[in-house]
This record gives structure tokens, sequence and C-alpha cells, in this order.
């Protein structure tokens, strides 16, 4: 899904549209998010509402990936 430069964002569940936010786009196989997966998942817990995940597996393998790393912010499948 493409989204125009200049143009709003799409609601996703879960995420608040106020203040700064973080997306995380990610992969379920890529080692840099592995690395990434704990200190995400603390930004997650001290700014709930703000961080978003944005997967490119199905939906079962991010939602094992997020258990794994304690991910608790919503996650959207593109």
């Amino acid at each position: 899904m493409a989204i125009p430069i200049g143009s709003a964002a799409p609601p996703v569940d879960g995420v608040e549209m106020h203040g700064p936010h973080a997306l995380v786009f990610f992969k379920v196989t890529c080692s840099t998010t592995k690395l990434a997966g704990p200190p995400l998942s603390r930004l997650g817990d001290a700014y709930p509402g703000a961080v978003a995940g944005v997967g490119q597996d199905p939906a079962e393998d991010l939602a094992a990936f997020a258990a794994t790393y304690g991910w608790r912010f919503p996650q959207v499948l593109i």
C-alpha cells in the first residue's frame, strides 16, 4: 500500500493520533529486527499508543514474533 507524500497516514487500531509516533517496519526473518526487538519492546511500553509495527509477513508469523520479543504495541500487515 503506497501512501502519497504529504498525505495523512491511515489509522491503525490502538494507535492514538496525537504527538510523535514511531512506525517500526519489519520482517520476522530480519536479523536487525531481531537485535532491535527488546529495545523496541521497551519503547512501546514507555510510549503506549505511540508505536506501531508494520510487518511484511503472514499475520500468525507477526504474532509469534511479537510474543517472542514482548511487543505489546499494535501491528498491521502490509
